[in-house]
């Protein structure tokens, strides 16, 4: 039985991640990293992604500019949006505007 018991499929496994291996190797939340990850990156390692790479983040999102950015300095191929009306989850808020950039990207010969 799932601690997130309200018969939908969505929650299945999420449990592992907040009590099983993982919060040892990172921590109880992906906001809290305590484990013996907390300080495992790979920002030094990104520079050899050489496929066209897209970032996205919104503009209330906890994934900050601040954390996208070194990625974006790194990463040889790459274009950046920023939702403007959007948190975490700009793919819901603003759909429309989320499988333009999608499709667009897609599309380019980058």
């Amino acid at each position: 039985m799932s601690i997130f018991d309200d018969g939908n499929d969505f929650w299945q496994g999420t449990e592992l991640w907040l009590i099983g291996e993982n919060a040892t190797r990172y921590g109880p939340s992906e906001l809290t990293a305590t484990g013996n990850l907390k300080d495992w990156t790979a920002i030094d390692q990104v520079h050899k992604i050489k496929a066209s790479t897209l970032l996205i983040n919104g503009q209330y999102d906890e994934v900050q500019d601040l954390a996208v950015l070194p990625f974006f300095e790194r990463i040889s191929k790459v274009k950046w949006i920023t939702l403007e009306n959007s948190s975490h989850m700009g793919h819901f808020e603003e759909r429309k505007r989320y499988m333009e950039i999608i499709g667009q990207f897609l599309k380019s010969k980058n």
